[in-house]
Order: structure tokens, then sequence, then C-alpha cells
């Protein structure tokens, strides 16, 4: 997935995506694996899609009760990690003062639909 994002190849990570949140919705994770952040943040771009997905599934978990404890470690790492998350609350909240729920958007991103998450050509 990050080497087709890098080289723009859109039919292929538009697949790649696919599997993976229907790898992810399989095998039943409620958390982001470390890994998968190092991913995101070693081998992708600001704009990667990948990284927002990773960060809606980490949102998602926060806004249902769990906490950030497991992601110390990579915020640490990689401070763009946190510049992410810090600017999709700001998304969030800007929704939230339009009179939008805040945490509408914030459904489980595994189960969104439509191609959120997807490249266009």
């Amino acid at each position: 997935m990050a080497v087709a994002g890098r080289f723009e190849l859109a039919g292929l990570f538009n697949d790649a995506m696919d599997a993976y949140t229907e790898g992810e919705r399989v095998l039943g994770r409620t958390w982001v694996w470390p890994a998968q952040l190092q991913v995101a943040y070693t081998r992708c771009g600001a704009a990667s899609r990948l990284r927002r997905l990773l960060c809606d599934r980490v949102l998602y978990e926060a806004a249902n009760g769990a906490t950030f404890w497991r992601y110390a470690g990579s915020l640490a790492a990689y401070e763009e990690f946190l510049a992410d998350l810090l600017a999709r609350l700001d998304e969030v909240a800007d929704a939230s003062m339009a009179g939008v729920n805040a945490f509408a958007e914030l459904e489980n991103p595994l189960y969104r639909v439509g191609g959120v998450y997807h490249v266009r050509d």
C-alpha cells in the first residue's frame, strides 16, 4: 500500500486499502498495531490516505473509551502522528461548531463505505 501510494498507483492503492480494511475486520482487531504506524509514518507521505485511516481508527478508539497508552511510543517516535491526530480533532471540532454531530464521522473507519479512504484518479 505504501509503494502504491508513493508511486500514485490509484487502482493498486485502492485495492490494497480494501484488502487491509477487510483483513482487519476479519481478524477483529480493535486497535492499530505499532508496526502499521511505523509503515505509515516512515514510508507514506503527509497526505496519505493510510495515515488518515489509522488516525481515524485511533480517534474512534478514544471516542469509545479506550486509552492512548498503547500509542505513547509511536507518538514519541513520529511527531507527524501527533500532528495528524490534532489536525483531525480540529476538523471534528470545526464540524461540531457548524452544528454537525462532532463524532458522527468517527464511526468505525473499518466499516465506512464509499471509498472514503480511496485515492481518486
